[in-house]
């Protein structure tokens, strides 16, 4: 006779061992180590002494032809540029970039990107960083950097109302008439358009 409670103790020990698995190949695949940084290529792209392009990961900076692109670069390049940081990788991305969190002295990078306006929260795996969608929420209230300069609710030409967004390979367009209208916002710095039209 099987026990009435084997299949939950069968579920929570193996939910235990994935755990404990993951994190072990999440501490394995990261490392620590320091280096300077020679150029800033954007808001959220380094590249190192060693010629390695690194990402700085959890967040998202505009391209540079984008709106606020060449502030979040200049922004981060008064932060780091040409100063040694201690880089926290976790991996490659599909470009062969370093995935990292950067740290000058006691200060977070990303979360200043963030903290500053001038790059986005992204998710990433690995490393839960509530405190860094945080800080990316509390400069969306504060309306600083990009979310001053590049998010809008209201078209850049009154006579052209209609608002564009591009979500991933998803264009759609809204009119005044269009229900969630007033509530779209308009991602210049990801280049949605906002009364673009002739």
């Amino acid at each position: 006779m099987t026990h009435p409670k084997l299949p939950t103790i069968v579920l929570v020990s193996s939910l235990i061992i994935s755990l404990a698995t993951n994190a072990f190949l999440i501490y394995k695949n990261t490392t620590i180590t320091h280096h300077t940084v020679t150029e800033v290529k954007d808001g959220d792209t380094v590249v190192i002494d060693n010629n390695q392009t690194v990402r700085l990961i959890g967040i998202e900076a505009p391209e540079l032809g984008f709106c606020g692109g060449q502030e979040s670069k200049t922004y981060l390049t008064n932060l780091i540029k040409d100063q040694k940081v201690i880089l926290t990788t976790f991996g490659v991305d599909k470009y062969a970039r370093t995935l990292a969190l950067l740290t000058y002295f006691d200060l977070d990078v990303n979360k200043a990107m963030l903290s500053s306006g001038w790059a986005v929260y992204e998710s990433f795996v690995g490393a839960p960083r509530d405190d860094m969608a945080r800080e990316s929420n509390q400069a969306m209230a504060k309306k600083k950097g990009l979310f001053s300069l590049c998010r809008l609710n209201n078209p850049d030409k009154p006579s052209c109302t209609i608002k564009g967004n591009i979500n991933r390979d998803l264009k759609s367009y809204l009119l005044p008439s269009c229900s969630n209208y007033e509530q779209t916002m308009v991602y210049k710095d990801r280049g949605n358009k906002s009364g673009a039209g002739r």
